[in-house]
Protein backbone atom coordinates (compact mmCIF):
# COMPACT_ATOMS: atom_id res chain seq x y z
CA UNK A 1 0.00 0.00 0.00
CA UNK A 2 1.28 3.45 -0.87
CA UNK A 3 0.44 6.88 0.50
CA UNK A 4 1.21 10.42 -0.60
CA UNK A 5 3.80 12.41 1.31
CA UNK A 6 3.81 16.19 1.77
CA UNK A 7 5.38 16.76 -1.64
CA UNK A 8 2.66 14.70 -3.32
CA UNK A 9 4.94 11.78 -4.12
CA UNK A 10 3.98 8.19 -3.46
CA UNK A 11 5.91 6.26 -0.83
CA UNK A 12 5.40 2.88 0.87
CA UNK A 13 3.22 3.04 3.97
CA UNK A 14 5.86 1.49 6.24
CA UNK A 15 8.72 3.71 5.09
CA UNK A 16 10.21 5.68 7.97
CA UNK A 17 9.73 9.40 8.07
CA UNK A 18 12.57 11.80 7.49
CA UNK A 19 12.16 13.12 11.03
CA UNK A 20 14.84 12.10 13.52
CA UNK A 21 12.81 10.06 15.97
CA UNK A 22 15.68 9.49 18.38
CA UNK A 23 14.55 12.43 20.47
CA UNK A 24 10.79 12.57 20.03
CA UNK A 25 9.88 14.13 23.41
CA UNK A 26 11.34 17.59 22.93
CA UNK A 27 8.86 19.97 24.46
CA UNK A 28 9.94 21.20 27.89
CA UNK A 29 6.29 21.27 28.95
CA UNK A 30 5.78 17.67 27.88
CA UNK A 31 8.88 16.53 29.75
CA UNK A 32 7.76 18.40 32.87
CA UNK A 33 4.28 16.87 32.75
CA UNK A 34 5.76 13.38 32.27
CA UNK A 35 8.07 13.88 35.26
CA UNK A 36 5.23 15.14 37.49
CA UNK A 37 2.99 12.22 36.52
CA UNK A 38 5.88 9.82 37.12
CA UNK A 39 6.58 11.26 40.55
CA UNK A 40 2.89 11.09 41.42
CA UNK A 41 2.75 7.42 40.47
CA UNK A 42 6.01 6.71 42.26
CA UNK A 43 4.62 8.24 45.44
CA UNK A 44 2.16 5.34 45.58
CA UNK A 45 5.04 3.29 46.98
CA UNK A 46 4.94 5.34 50.16
CA UNK A 47 1.24 6.08 50.61
CA UNK A 48 -0.50 2.79 49.80
CA UNK A 49 -0.44 -0.65 51.39
CA UNK A 50 2.11 -3.26 50.33
CA UNK A 51 0.50 -5.24 47.49
CA UNK A 52 -1.02 -2.23 45.73
CA UNK A 53 1.91 0.09 46.35
CA UNK A 54 4.12 -1.75 43.86
CA UNK A 55 2.01 -0.32 41.03
CA UNK A 56 3.86 2.89 41.84
CA UNK A 57 6.90 1.46 40.08
CA UNK A 58 5.05 2.21 36.84
CA UNK A 59 6.01 5.82 37.59
CA UNK A 60 9.58 5.02 36.55
CA UNK A 61 8.45 4.81 32.92
CA UNK A 62 7.29 8.43 32.51
CA UNK A 63 10.28 9.63 34.51
CA UNK A 64 12.62 7.71 32.20
CA UNK A 65 10.91 9.09 29.09
CA UNK A 66 11.27 12.62 30.47
CA UNK A 67 14.94 12.16 31.34
CA UNK A 68 16.00 10.40 28.13
CA UNK A 69 13.65 12.44 25.90
CA UNK A 70 12.54 9.27 24.13
CA UNK A 71 9.20 7.47 24.23
CA UNK A 72 9.08 4.08 22.49
CA UNK A 73 5.29 4.19 22.17
CA UNK A 74 5.42 7.57 20.41
CA UNK A 75 8.17 6.20 18.19
CA UNK A 76 6.07 3.18 17.19
CA UNK A 77 3.06 5.40 16.46
CA UNK A 78 5.18 7.90 14.51
CA UNK A 79 4.34 10.81 16.80
CA UNK A 80 6.96 13.52 17.17
CA UNK A 81 6.30 16.59 19.32
CA UNK A 82 9.53 18.35 18.33
CA UNK A 83 9.08 21.56 16.44
CA UNK A 84 11.32 21.44 13.41
CA UNK A 85 12.68 24.50 11.68
CA UNK A 86 11.37 24.85 8.16
CA UNK A 87 14.16 25.29 5.67
CA UNK A 88 13.23 27.17 2.54
CA UNK A 89 15.03 26.27 -0.63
Amino acid sequence: MKVLDRQGQERPLNQHREVDMLHNVCSKTERTVRAIIGLGLLSMLFFLEAPVSYFGLIGLVPIATAVFRYCPISHMLGVNTCRMEQKHA
